[in-house]
């Protein structure tokens, strides 16, 4: 089982940090499609901290021996948590497509806010050997996953 995690400083240029932190991650447990889908995810998740939260960031990555993924991005802002995903009501709207992208790319995502201040968004993706039964991966919760710093 892998779990690794690293904080960001509120810049742009974190989010790009991010993507390759988790792409360099998860590139020799997953098929390439898929760990695009999770690059994709932690950029537009790592976007919503910054946007939003206006704080540092940390990202955390599980990956079990079923070769599911739990995606995590912990802000500090408990006040802007993503309610379910929709479209924004103007279509020519440069913004406001995050959580729809998440919602079509990962298998499962949601908000956890934890006892000790701020807020995770987290996103799930299948293994292989799971798919279409992701509850059987066993992802851990923020409380217990195991960190490495990276």
């Amino acid at each position: 089982m892998l779990h690794l995690q690293r904080s960001f400083d509120p810049t742009p240029r974190s989010v790009a940090q991010a993507r390759g932190f988790v792409g360099s991650a998860v590139a020799c447990h997953l098929d390439p499609s898929r760990s695009d889908d999770i690059r994709i995810c932690v950029s537009e998740l790592a976007s919503n901290a910054l946007l939003h939260a206006e704080s540092s960031f940390t990202v955390r990555i599980c990956v079990d021996r079923h070769g599911c993924v739990r995606l995590e991005v912990h802000d500090q802002d408990r006040n802007t948590a993503p309610a379910k995903a929709h479209l924004p009501h103007d279509q020519q709207a440069t913004t406001g497509r995050g959580m729809v992208i998440v919602e079509q790319l990962a298998d499962d995502w949601g908000v956890e806010l934890p006892a000790t201040g701020g807020k995770c968004v987290w996103s799930h993706f299948a293994g292989r050997q799971a798919a279409g039964a992701h509850n059987a991966c066993g992802t851990p919760s923020p409380a217990h996953a195991g960190t490495a710093a990276g």
